[in-house]
């Protein structure tokens, strides 16, 4: 009986130490495929040197244009493998858009480089992902290929291809040249204005888009960061849309 009793009180102490056990339903959202984008710059509740797990709460809130209701997201990640080449985690959280009700996830993603130097001219990336909840629980898959160009102190030029596999529709191959530019950047920056562009080689979209955008970070902290931004997005077809807001991410 005082065997028995010792084990549980060890196993007990084991199961309470190990991290991440006590969140279920952990899944990040997709990579910005199929829905909007979430915010950025998250924020962490947890974070240690080999986290195996983390919560972090994202959100934003536009300051001009036609919708200005803020965004918000929480999500969970757990690592179950990670190598030289790749990774896979399992995670799962809720997003809030609005207008709509808030939007529970929980699935499994992964990423493998089929190669990498330390200089790479070149690398082939897999991303997959496999939504567990939801309406839409088919995989989605991506191969990508980059080519750097140019590459200075203050921005880089690519070109790139590869093949995208959404659910319910044909392999989408894509080739195209995208570039970045930093115009103000210094070891630590009260702002930095960045232009970024696009322009697709193939399938039926090959206009360019622009986007122009400056950050001022507001506070930075141990867990977590508020910035405020603003600049001009250009799509095809599409006037030019200004915006301006703040963001914050907490761990």
């Amino acid at each position: 009986m005082k065997i028995i009793c010792l084990l549980l009180t060890v196993t007990f102490a084991i199961v309470s130490g190990e991290p991440g056990l006590g969140i279920k339903n952990g899944h990040q959202p997709p990579p910005l495929i199929n829905r909007p984008k979430p915010p950025s710059n998250p924020l962490r509740y947890r974070r240690s040197p080999e986290p195996q797990g983390s919560i972090v709460l994202q959100g934003q809130k536009p300051l001009s244009g036609p919708e200005r209701r803020p965004t918000w997201n929480l999500d969970y990640q757990h690592k179950i493998y990670e190598g030289k080449n790749g990774q896979i985690s399992a995670g799962g959280g809720a997003l809030k858009l609005p207008g709509q009700h808030v939007q529970p996830h929980i699935g499994v993603q992964g990423t493998w480089r089929f190669r990498r130097s330390p200089e790479p001219q070149g690398s082939i990336v897999l991303q997959g992902q496999k939504p567990l909840s939801g309406p839409e629980r088919r995989p989605t898959w991506n191969l990508d290929y980059q080519h750097n160009i140019y590459e200075g102190k203050n921005g880089h030029i690519s070109a790139g291809g590869g093949a995208l596999k959404l659910p319910g529709q044909h392999v989408q191959p894509h080739i195209g040249v995208q570039g970045t530019w930093r115009f103000r950047r210094s070891p630590e920056p009260q702002g930095s204005i960045v232009l970024q562009g696009q322009k697709p080689l193939s399938g039926p979209e090959r206009r360019p888009t622009w986007n122009l955008d400056y950050q001022h970070k507001i506070y930075e902290g141990k867990n977590g960061q508020i910035s405020a931004g603003g600049g001009a997005l250009k799509l095809p077809g599409q006037h030019v849309q200004p915006h301006i807001g703040v963001q914050g991410t907490w761990r």
